[in-house]
């Protein structure tokens, strides 16, 4: 299974740039997608050809699938984050509960992680 540009989630345009994929347990794709809302993790399940955002995360990077299913990335300009700097996330498979592992400035080049 591969996902492209041109696969878009509900009402997005085609994606600027996809980038850092992850493969989860099920097979499904997890990864950065560029759309016009901006940059969100979304998720490729197997035989879909629609993507899905996983949580309500704008200017989320750099996502990594760990062996649980949980999700780690490089979350930008969180709300209630000053500086406004990259912090690492721990979000669960669908995006609905979350917590902020790092609260300090990360370097967005990938979070590196591998199964």
């Amino acid at each position: 299974m591969a996902v492209s540009i041109d696969n878009t989630p509900a009402g997005a345009s085609q994606a600027e740039a996809l980038h850092h994929a992850y493969y989860d347990s099920d097979d499904s794709i997890v990864f950065e997608g560029d759309w016009d809302f901006n940059e969100v993790i979304a998720r490729m399940e197997v035989g879909e050809t629609q993507p899905e955002i996983i949580g309500e995360f704008g200017n989320d990077n750099s996502p990594c699938v760990l062996p649980n299913g949980n999700i780690v990335s490089l979350w930008l300009a969180r709300a209630d984050n000053p500086a406004g700097n990259h912090e690492l996330k721990v979000m669960n498979t669908d995006g609905t509960t979350h917590f902020v592992l790092l609260q300090q400035d990360t370097a967005d080049i990938g979070t590196g992680c591998s199964r």
